[in-house]
C-alpha cells in the first residue's frame, strides 16, 4: 500500500525528468518537462493511456496527428485521449515548462 507524499519538481532548463512511477504510485505516471524556444518534443501516442498537460510557464501548442494543434498557455492544462500521436512544440521566446500525467484507461 502506498502512503501520501511529497516531492520537489527538478530545476531544468531544458529536457525531461521522471516525476511519479511505480512503486510510488499504482497506476499514475508523471514527468516535468521543459523545452528551449523553438524546441518540439518527439511525436508519440498515448496508446491505451490518457493524458494531461499541465502548462506551468511558457507557450506553445499541442500538436495531434488527427485533431489538429491546440494552443498551450501558462495555468492552462491539455487533455490527450487514448490512442492519439502528439507531441509539445514552444512556439514562446521563454522556456516552455510543463508536468504530463498519464494512467492507463481500463
Amino acid at each position: 500500500m502506498n502512503t501520501p507524499f511529497t516531492k520537489a519538481l527538478p530545476h531544468l532548463t531544458t529536457g525531461y525528468e521522471s516525476v511519479l512511477r511505480h512503486p510510488d504510485s499504482q497506476k499514475l505516471r508523471s514527468g516535468f518537462v521543459a523545452l528551449a524556444a523553438g524546441e518540439a518534443g518527439h511525436s508519440h501516442s498515448t496508446d491505451e493511456y490518457e493524458e494531461m498537460l499541465v502548462i506551468l510557464s511558457g507557450s506553445g501548442e499541442l500538436v495531434t496527428e488527427a485533431h489538429g494543434n491546440f494552443p498551450v498557455t501558462p495555468h492552462s492544462i491539455a487533455y490527450v485521449p487514448p490512442h492519439t500521436t502528439h507531441f509539445v512544440r514552444n512556439t514562446g521566446t521563454e522556456i516552455l515548462q510543463y508536468l504530463y500525467i498519464v494512467t492507463i484507461v481500463e
